[in-house]
């Protein structure tokens, strides 16, 4: 039962109930004798008897006098007492109230039943129980609160239960209307993207939305907020007027508006408007100030934007000469960008014609030019319709060398092109240049487009001004083009006035005479009265006339799709006067949608394919309903399944993680998506994959969140687990088969360097003796041979070493001049062999870097063979060292077969061969430019191939860390300590090659 006990403290309540219950208990259990009631004079007992009347008229008219409702119930769950209010409210008297239970009262069973469980716990627990109820009485359907306590009797026991009963329906509608005020607050600051925020002037502290984090640059609100790091964020020009402002504010009270520019967390510098109204305490100072917040960027970008349209209308407007209004318009753009030229030019028999420039301190570029000269990139871009933006034309990588010159040429770098393409021609543009670097805003860019849409639209005004003068014929035509015909009727219904068009609709001929019955009689049968409604509902109902209707050709049958649309114009005193309107053939439409439904049709059929099982968890109840592919998919029948056999069907090593996802997937906070692999087993021991997708679906109404359902679908994905297991088993006996491979060559390379030294040494000895003809040539062509052999073995085992990570560096510091120098010796008698002429270009300071002098001297030699080889004899090498920053560079270029574009990327790949004619010729296994890279990446550096293409060179520039001047003196000190007298020392040689061994001798 309800009730309301805010009023009254408990202890109140409860004497009061008390009271009341003992006023309705038997009048004898009041007055019992006592041990003394000889000894009481009969004075006395009319004196008691006479204050207890008085007291119970006292608390009668208490009780009866407040609206709340105030009751006893005995322990037999009848009513023992009820004040006038909660008689009145019942509406069936004293008599049929006192006495009586909740059901005889009429309460509903569920509402009855509930009231009895709480009497019977206040009996046992003796404790007061509240609660809240909507009940339906004399008032109509009210809500109430209700609290019920015990009654204690003299003896200790509970001798009934007392309570009070408050409407609080009112109450309940005033908080629910304020809950949407505040959503709707809320609402309103989201969609005007505003943010809220309240500061405390005691200590700067700021309480704020998320919005407001966001528009300074943050994803997240930041755990702390102050007026201070606010200023920190405001740009240092505008700082002064935003703090004078804000004090101005709290000294006068007044609010506090400002706009000004911030700085966000990603670096961008974006406008805000904030505004503050100041809050007073109760001994009236300012304490708080609220706020909100908002960026602006977007709207002070639009102002002037918009006012830059506005001054080139109207520059534009009073022009009558196209040449003029295209000048015109670039001198407005170009002064606004702060640009050097801007160019409109026109497409006239496949050159481009530019007849007016506009230029600040550069050379006018009018005249005509092909359309070829754009180059091929830009030609192709501006006649697909794309814009081409550029930062420096100068010094784009992917440009050939000859454009970048002509850009150069004309004092352009960074520019902007914007094609007009109408009707499928390239027909017009306008380019926008600077002789600067420039990298352009998104909003720079639209502004050029939209300029050079409207400096179009312009020119085509001023062209077409003649012919606009033709304005009847013209109308004509559109209308006639547009297919859409126009009729006219005053009204009531007579003769029709339809266009030729209309008539046409209706399968009549031009000269036809139109009636309202011609027009229902032309009408498919079955649309004739739907439309007859239609038109009198418009015209009575002031409603506009839109309807499809089918006609008929009165010969052939054939139906054509007509859509009307019209109005009624009434007359001043209200009648309708007129009904005008027009049509349009849409049957192509009509027959689009069908073909629409048709592929509806087709794409539930094809989710019927997809064999997809869906599902669907009750979560108060944990019933589980799914349809038969499901279960077909999940247990491997087609019997009802609950939710325990279905979670019982999941694999064991599986339960736990399924278990965990759809705890993740249900909770009310931060719930995350459902999605899981795992395996099944059917009733047969048969082992299956399912991939299961759901989700959890909640009461967005109420503010528990309460979960509604948790549903979803399920698939059989066990063939494609079976292919990833396979590929998985694939992948691994590559990786394998690749391991052995690099042992291989590892041991090829140390079975083929085996025999070398023996041989090497041999030829030594026989240098040493006399040389004489066939020897002395033999042995020169053996040595030869021998020397490419051994060359080829040591790259082998450097790139075997390189890639299994067992290659270790002898690093010192090392001057790069030395490295060249060593590099040099090593590769001048295959360079002059060749011909070629090398040029050496280093610095005078030396380049240190700390690094194995053998290994970079590798590098370098390797760079020079590889030039020497791919470069025709006679041909020119440049070696070059030099500095860019804390890097070292050594350049390596020829003037020979270069590189093509596509192998640029590949050339470094083990392997790799640009000329395999040339290869064969030279020696070589492809596996140099290889080393090279992996030497240099281990000693941290990079190495990059150029060239212009085939016949045009190439050029190879290794990158390398340069030692700073602290490290090179620690360095230094560790060699020179490391420095000791030379002594004579004994070689052991152990070799298992045993003429390797003895070969010295």
């Amino acid at each position: 039962m309800p009730s309301d006990f805010r009023p009254h403290s408990i202890s109140d309540r409860h004497d009061a109930a008390r009271e009341a219950e003992s006023d309705a208990l038997p009048r004898q259990a009041s007055t019992r004798p006592t041990a003394n009631t000889e000894q009481t004079a009969p004075g006395d007992i009319v004196r008691a008897t006479d204050e207890s009347e008085r007291q119970r008229h006292v608390y009668e008219t208490v009780l009866n006098s407040t609206p709340d409702f105030v009751y006893v119930f005995g322990l037999d769950h009848r009513v023992r007492y009820a004040n006038d209010a909660l008689i009145r409210m019942w509406g069936r008297g004293h008599d049929g109230a006192i006495g009586k239970t909740f059901l005889e009262i009429g309460y509903e069973p569920w509402h009855a039943a509930m009231h009895d469980r709480e009497i019977d716990e206040v009996r046992a627990t003796r404790q007061p129980i509240r609660g809240e109820v909507p009940f339906t009485g004399t008032n109509g359907r009210r809500e109430y609160e209700y609290i019920f306590v015990p009654v204690i009797g003299a003896d200790g026991e509970v001798e009934a239960v007392a309570g009070t009963t408050r409407d609080v329906t009112e109450r309940k509608e005033t908080e629910m209307q304020l809950r949407d005020g505040q959503e709707q607050l809320d609402f309103a600051l989201t969609a005007a993207e505003l943010g809220q925020w309240s500061l405390s002037l005691s200590d700067h502290q700021v309480r704020r939305t998320l919005r407001h984090d966001q528009i300074f640059g943050y994803d997240a609100l930041l755990p702390v907020w102050t007026f201070e790091l606010f200023l920190e964020h405001v740009l240092p020009a505008d700082r002064e007027a935003v703090t004078t402002g804000f004090q101005r504010s709290i000294d006068t009270g007044s609010a506090w508006e400002v706009e000004c520019r911030i700085r966000r967390a990603d670096g961008g510098v974006r406008d805000i408007w904030m505004k503050g109204l100041v809050r007073r305490d109760a001994s009236g100072q300012v304490a708080r100030m609220l706020g909100i917040i908002a960026d602006i960027t977007d709207r002070r970008q639009a102002e002037a934007q918009q006012a830059f349209y506005i001054r080139l209308a109207d520059t534009l407007r009073p022009l009558s000469d196209p040449v003029q209004v295209k000048a015109e318009a670039s001198r407005v753009l170009g002064e606004h960008l702060g640009a050097n030229r801007v160019v409109y030019f026109e497409i006239r028999d496949d050159n481009y014609v530019i007849e007016r420039d506009y230029t600040a301190g550069v050379r006018s570029i009018a005249g005509r030019y092909p359309v070829a000269s754009f180059g091929p990139a830009v030609r192709a871009a501006l006649l697909a319709g794309r814009t081409i933006i550029e930062a420096d034309a100068t010094t784009h990588p992917d440009r050939p060398s000859v454009e970048r010159e002509a850009f150069g040429a004309i004092d352009v770098r960074g520019h902007v092109d914007v094609p007009l393409v109408k009707g499928g021609r390239f027909v017009a543009g306008m380019t926008v240049q600077v002789c600067s670097r420039r990298d352009w805003s998104q909003h720079e860019v639209a502004l050029i487009e939209e300029t050079a849409q409207r400096t179009w639209a312009a020119v085509e005004r001023v062209r077409a001004e003649v012919a606009l003068r033709q304005s009847e014929e013209r109308s004509a035509f559109v209308r006639r083009s547009s297919g859409v015909g126009f009729w006219y009727c005053d009204l009531p219904f007579d003769v029709l006035e339809w266009d030729d068009l209309v008539k046409a609709h209706f399968h009549l001929p031009p000269d036809a005479v139109v009636t309202i019955q011609t027009f229902y009689d032309r009408m498919h049968p079955d649309d004739r009265e739907r439309i007859r409604c239609a038109i009198d509902r418009s015209i009575a109902d002031r409603t506009p006339y839109q309807v499809d209707y089918r006609t008929v050709h009165a010969e052939t049958g054939a139906i054509t799709w007509v859509r009307a649309i019209g109005r009624t114009l009434y007359a001043a005193d209200g009648s309708p006067k007129q009904f005008d309107g027009v049509t349009l053939d849409v049957s192509d439409q009509k027959r689009v949608e069908a073909s629409l439904r048709e592929s509806e049709e087709r794409r539930r059929l094809a989710l019927d394919a997809a064999e997809l099982g869906a599902w669907n968890i009750d979560p108060t109840t944990n019933t589980l309903t799914t349809d038969e592919r499901f279960r077909q998919i999940f247990a491997g029948t087609t019997n009802e399944i609950d939710y325990e056999q279905a979670f019982a069907a999941i694999h064991q090593d599986d339960r736990a993680r399924v278990r965990a996802a759809v705890a993740a997937a249900i909770r009310a906070d931060d719930p995350l998506p459902y999605a899981e692999e795992y395996r099944v087993v059917h009733a047969d021991g048969t082992v299956r994959w399912v991939f299961a997708k759901g989700r959890a679906n909640r009461d967005l109404a109420n503010a528990s969140r309460r979960l509604i359902s948790f549903n979803g679908t399920v698939s059989d994905v066990t063939d494609r687990k079976r292919i990833e297991e396979e590929r998985e088993g694939l992948v691994r006996q590559l990786r394998d088969q690749d391991r052995r491979k690099d042992e291989f060559l590892a041991t090829l390379s140390h079975e083929l360097r085996n025999p070398l030294a023996p041989l090497r040494n041999g030829l030594q000895v026989i240098r040493m003796a006399e040389p004489g003809g066939m020897i002395e040539k033999t042995r020169s062509m053996m040595e030869r041979q021998v020397t490419q052999l051994v060359r080829l073995v040591d790259d082998l085992l450097d790139v075997s070493r390189v890639t299994s990570d067992k290659l270790e560096l002898r690093r010192e510091t090392l001057a790069l001049q030395d490295v060249l120098d060593a590099a040099m010796e090593t590769c001048r008698p295959i360079i002059d062999e060749a011909g070629h002429a090398i040029t050496l270009d280093m610095p005078y300071e030396p380049i240190w870097v700390n690094g194995d002098m053998t290994r970079l001297a590798q590098v370098v030699s390797n760079l020079l063979n590889n030039s020497a080889k791919y470069t025709p004899r006679g041909g020119h090498i440049r070696l070059t060292l030099g500095r860019d920053g804390d890097m070292a560079t050594v350049s390596v270029a020829d003037d020979g077969i270069g590189i093509p574009r596509a192998m640029l990327d590949t050339v470094f790949d083990m392997f790799a061969q640009v000329d395999r004619a040339l290869e064969k010729t030279t020696g070589g296994l492809g596996i140099g430019l290889s080393l090279v890279k992996g030497l240099v990446e281990r000693h941290g550096g990079s190495v990059e191939a150029r060239s212009d293409g085939e016949g045009r060179g190439s050029e190879f520039v290794v990158r390398l860390p340069v030692l700073s001047s602290a490290a090179r003196d620690v360095a230094r000190d560790a060699d020179d300590h490391a420095v000791q007298s030379p002594e004579r020392r004994r070689i052991l040689i152990a070799d298992d090659n045993v003429d390797a061994a003895d070969a010295p001798g």
